[in-house]
């Protein structure tokens, strides 16, 4: 399993102070709602999901300073598909087989082998302030395109198909849903 951008899940995480392979929230095209039991440090990178902290926008790339009972809202995304959410000292969450990642299919690891769900609750391992707080900031990497050009890679199935089919997969245009994930 693992995050889908590593470079933004690393970049989230390097922000508030943590190992970059540190668990973090992947939030593909809706974002969640999150209310705060304990203060803490986060960052948010990757895709804009218009995320909102006590009603106020959310700089994205940035360590921020949230306080116990603060609410963390996502609303529509504006750019991208995926924004990681890092914690800093990180999430509570067991390791299953080296990782804190969830893998749906399999229903293992993360948080019980499934997608969070309203009322569930995660403590954070060790909160903290990263060191040189006020500083914990760059300049967003993305640059919004109306479309993208995806590299596939051809699996060890592709001798399934018919050589029109594959014409037909490769030459399409194709919308982005909540159920994309990276199996094709």
């Amino acid at each position: 399993s693992g995050v889908m951008d590593p470079r933004a899940a690393a970049t989230a995480n390097i922000l508030v102070g943590n190992a970059q392979e540190e668990a973090v929230l992947e939030c593909t095209l809706l974002g969640p709602q999150l209310r705060f039991d304990a203060a803490n440090t986060i960052a948010l990178t990757g895709g804009d999901l218009g995320a909102l902290l006590d009603g106020q926008p959310l700089p994205t790339y940035r360590a921020v300073a949230v306080q116990a009972g603060q609410t963390l809202r996502c609303q529509a995304p504006r750019t991208g598909c995926r924004a990681y959410l890092a914690f800093a000292g990180g999430l509570d969450i067991p390791l299953v087989m080296g990782s804190r990642s969830t893998d749906l299919k399999a229903k293992l690891g993360g948080f019980q082998g499934r997608p969070l769900k309203k009322d569930d609750v995660i403590r954070f391992r060790a909160p903290r302030t990263p060191k040189n707080f006020p500083r914990r900031a760059i300049s967003p990497e993305f640059v919004p395109h109306p479309v993208y050009t995806l590299r596939v890679v051809m699996g060890p199935q592709d001798t399934a198909f018919t050589p029109e089919g594959i014409t037909a997969f490769l030459g399409e245009i194709y919308s982005v849903t909540s159920e994309f994930d990276r199996m094709g």
